[in-house]
């Protein structure tokens, strides 16, 4: 579906973390678009950085957080075709 997406702000580590675009909703294939993203605070309308259609994207950001502080923290999204998050 059509509409705007966007995906709560952190700290990362510096660089950033590895983006992997995808011009599909399964990160199947070659990524569309690589880069390093010091952060991710991203809002998609009608329009997306690797597709025509916004619903038709998947990212998967690789690498490191680093906390400012020690301490409970909690991650956001907002979302409308699903968000996974793994943190190891």
């Amino acid at each position: 579906m059509c509409g705007t997406y966007s995906l709560s702000n952190f700290l990362l580590r510096q660089g950033g973390l590895i983006g992997n675009y995808h011009a599909n909703k399964f990160l199947l294939n070659q990524p569309s678009l690589t880069q390093v993203d010091s952060t991710i605070n991203f809002n998609w309308g009608q329009n997306s950085i690797v597709s025509t259609k916004a619903e038709s994207v998947s990212v998967e950001w690789t690498g490191f957080l680093r906390a400012s502080t020690t301490g409970q923290f909690i991650f956001t999204t907002h979302s409308n075709d699903g968000v996974r998050v793994y943190l190891n």
